[in-house]
């Protein structure tokens, strides 16, 4: 429980916050003390702290609990209640029905991910990403959804599918199983997305190694996405791609070596793919993978290369709290070269990303023990509104990560779940850096009371 106290001559107000359950799975409390003297005469500025938090959607839990049990390999996929199609046609502005090639799978009310695999560079839509909900299925081939996409999908300039996103309860992959993402065929595969209400916990591997894109494969349909970038070595999956996380990637695919007369080349690896999870709590004593494969070695003979190395695909976990975590438990790595004769050409792939968003409070574990190896790790408190009190300048100090996007909300009644609109999103360019609300008038009396909240918001 997070409090914030502001004094204004003898205007005396107490606000307690314990964040809602559908953002943290606690009882919601408000306690507002009574004011002394007339609030509507106190006119100085008041200067709202708000640190960011983070908040995870977490789901709705109507696919129940999920298993993986001990010994057992499961493909993600129909089996895991997790269905992929192409889009069949480019959306339209403000059109919420969508063309796919197949409605198998999908029915009302599920949650769905419209994903671009691959995009011309000049686009710059590879890695984008919306979630919607699906409101009602028409055929097989129409899906309308919950609202229009903000931007548009055009599939003659991009590889595009839509995705269904479980929702579970809890999910379990116990000591020696294995939850596998398919390998990317070209219009689908690759990834792993889901929610869970409670518990993920991992005794056994989550995994999308060499699943992303396969050799001289990148996300780039111009075939410039950094393949061979290293002589050979899969230098991109996450070369040029973006390390905020408002695109994601797959891993690309490590480039082939040279032959000669006298032998054939060796093939480039595969490219890691992307896992998503979102969970209340997150518990692995296991690992995730999304490492790129190794590059095949040449057959033998003079001045034959092997192939590059995949490059590493992308990981990204939210939750309130998590445990058991060493810096051995998410592996990005890059493929390793293979071996040639001619030995100066071949390449590693290069390293992937990950990214760690988690709320506790108190915390149980420091930066300095949490996911070493990560490139992005997120530890703040919830994102507890700050109040702004009639007629007052409503200006917020956010603290955050630079380069991370936050959204700004605010409501004037923060017992209703609903009230919350959002103001603005915002780019942090500093560590600490305010914001002003120029759209609320300052100068007048009867302005209501606003609570504001900044946080980074999930898939």
């Amino acid at each position: 429980m997070r409090s914030l106290t502001c004094s204004i001559l003898d205007c005396d107000q107490e606000i307690t916050v314990v964040p809602e359950k559908g953002f943290w799975r606690r009882k919601r409390g408000i306690k507002i003390a009574r004011l002394k003297g007339l609030t509507l005469l106190c006119v100085l500025a008041w200067v709202g702290m708000a640190k960011a938090g983070v908040i995870a959607n977490i789901g709705d839990g109507l696919d129940g609990n999920f298993y993986v049990q001990t010994n057992q390999t499961v493909i993600w996929g129909a089996a895991t209640l997790a269905p992929s199609t192409p889009l069949a046609m480019s959306t339209q502005t403000n059109q919420a029905q969508i063309a796919v090639g197949s409605t198998a799978g999908f029915k009302s009310g599920d949650e769905v991910l419209l994903y671009v695999y691959r995009a011309d560079d000049a686009t710059s839509a590879a890695g984008q990403y919306e979630t919607f909900h699906v409101a009602s299925v028409q055929g097989s081939g129409l899906l309308t959804l919950d609202h229009p996409p903000t931007a548009i999908y055009d599939t003659s300039k991009e590889t595009v599918a839509m995705l269904r996103v479980p929702n579970f309860i809890n999910v379990g992959v116990y000591t020696n199983g294995t939850l596998a993402a398919p390998p990317w065929n070209g219009s689908s595969g690759g990834i792993i997305f889901f929610r869970a209400q409670g518990t993920l916990n991992i005794a056994g591997t989550i995994t999308a190694s060499g699943a992303g894109f396969p050799r001289d494969t990148s996300w780039s349909l111009d075939g410039l996405g950094g393949i061979g970038g290293y002589n050979g070595g899969g230098a991109g999956g996450h070369l040029d791609a973006d390390p905020a996380f408002h695109h994601l990637f797959l891993g690309t695919g490590g480039e082939d070596g040279t032959g000669s007369p006298l032998a054939g080349a060796g093939a480039g690896g595969a490219g890691g793919g992307l896992i998503y999870a979102a969970a209340f709590n997150i518990v692995m004593t296991g690992s995730i993978n999304v490492s790129g494969s190794n590059g095949g070695s040449e057959p033998g003979g003079y001045y034959a290369t092997g192939g590059g190395g995949g490059s590493g695909g992308e990981v990204w976990l939210q939750c309130w709290d998590a445990s058991g975590m060493t810096s051995t438990n998410i592996n990005r790595n890059g493929g390793i070269e293979g071996s040639g004769d001619y030995e100066p050409t071949e390449s590693n792939g290069q390293v992937g990303l990950s990214r760690v968003d988690f709320h506790v409070d108190p915390p149980s574990y420091t930066l300095a023990d949490l996911f070493l190896p990560v490139d992005r790790v997120i530890s703040t408190v919830a994102a507890t509104p700050a109040v702004v009190l009639a007629g007052f300048s409503p200006t917020l100090t956010i603290t955050g990560s630079v380069g991370y996007l936050y959204v700004i909300q605010r409501t004037p009644n923060v017992a209703d779940t609903n009230a919350w609109v959002t103001v603005t999103n915002l780019i942090l360019s500093q560590p600490v850096q305010s914001w002003g609300d120029t759209s609320i008038d300052a100068s007048s009396p009867f302005n209501s009371k606003y609570f504001y909240r900044a946080f980074l918001p999930g898939p």
